[in-house]
């Protein structure tokens, strides 16, 4: 008997991040790009309870700090007369 999880038991999926074998049925996707990702790779945002991948983490909204001071993260359009 293997002392690994059943989960990471050389899975026929494999992390395009990590490499890693695991079983399909504990992959997340990204909310982002849509791709997958193995359970060690994920990144859960607390805030939204999102799943993102290591690439796209830099993409979520950071909350306000004292270092932004409160200044939304948006790009606003501005219309032409």
């Amino acid at each position: 008997m293997s002392s690994s999880a059943w989960w990471v038991q050389g899975g026929a999926e494999h992390c395009q991040f990590c490499g890693r074998g695991y079983d399909r049925q504990v992959e997340s996707r990204c909310f982002h790009c849509d791709r997958r990702i193995c359970p060690f790779c994920v990144i859960i945002v607390r805030d939204t309870w999102r799943t993102v991948c290591p690439e796209c983490r830099d993409r979520e909204v950071r909350p306000p700090t004292s270092e932004n001071r409160g200044a939304a993260n948006i790009e606003v359009e501005e219309e032409e007369e």
